[in-house]
């Protein structure tokens, strides 16, 4: 399975031992604290800087080798392993966080993550996501940064803030 091959391959990957500054700055600037869920957690690599932070963290992924990984490197945090459609907790989260997941889907199964994440996150909840930006959208994976911030506000969030360096997005629930 390509995502236990990915698993594999992220053991050798450096720990994330801080949040970016941008999104460091965001969380402090809109007072954003709580549970977070990081959808794709893969081995659990932003949980460490996730915890620096004060969130109790949980997060998911498809592939049980991640899982199994992520529940070894960090016990004290809540990992889940399930597919983001089989996930059905409801407002809960104060922030979703994913990183690399939606650009490897086509829109309809983007159109679906969305919606599993507005679904788990608390009213007004948070949402910050990293994802391939491109210049034009071509291959219906990847999109301009309009274009992603078109399609996530078209699902009940509206648009915060964007930082070319990651790139990163921040959204809001506007339920």
């Amino acid at each position: 399975h390509v995502w236990d091959k990915e698993a594999d391959r992220a053991l050798s990957d450096k720990e994330i031992e801080d949040l970016p500054a941008t999104i460091s700055k965001w969380l402090l600037y809109y007072n954003i604290s709580g549970k977070v869920l990081d959808l794709g957690c893969n081995i659990g690599k932003w949980y460490k800087a996730f915890a620096k932070h004060g969130f109790d963290y949980t997060g998911i992924d498809q592939s049980a080798r991640a899982i199994s990984h992520a529940i070894t490197r960090y016990p004290n945090a809540r990992f889940i392993c399930t597919r983001i459609q089989n996930f059905l907790e409801e407002n809960i989260y104060d922030l979703a966080f994913t990183s690399a997941v939606l650009q490897h889907n086509k829109d309809d199964r983007k159109d679906f993550i969305i919606g599993v994440i507005r679904r788990a996150l608390k009213k007004y909840g948070y949402y910050i996501m990293t994802e391939n930006t491109v210049n034009s959208d071509v291959d219906g994976y990847s999109k301009t940064k309009d274009s992603w911030i078109n399609f996530v506000t078209a699902r009940c969030f509206s648009f915060i803030a964007y930082d070319p360096s990651g790139p990163y997005y921040l959204f809001r629930v506007i339920k």
